[in-house]
């Protein structure tokens, strides 16, 4: 996995952990994954581009906004000008 970050030759950085809170919008595109043949689980040395597509506005003060998410996963460095199947 890499963090976003590049190197000084403009390679991606790697990380091998990362979070993302208990956050609706995150579990729905993990849940569409699934029904896209994920196993469920990523593998080390794959490719995941985590793309925010939206925030919707809490409905009720005493909630949070939920963002929506475009999840990408894929065994090879993802191309600049491609889009990657999206979930």
């Amino acid at each position: 996995m890499t963090d976003g970050r590049f190197d000084p030759r403009g390679e991606p950085t790697k990380c091998d952990r990362f979070s993302v809170g208990a956050l609706k919008g995150w579990e729905m595109a993990l849940e569409n994954l699934q029904t896209m043949g994920w196993p469920g689980q990523f593998r080390q040395g794959q490719y995941v581009r985590i793309t925010c597509t939206r925030v919707e506005p809490a409905r009720e003060a005493n909630q949070s906004d939920m963002p929506y998410f475009n999840v990408d996963v894929q065994d090879e460095p993802f191309a600049e000008e491609e889009t990657g199947a999206s979930y």
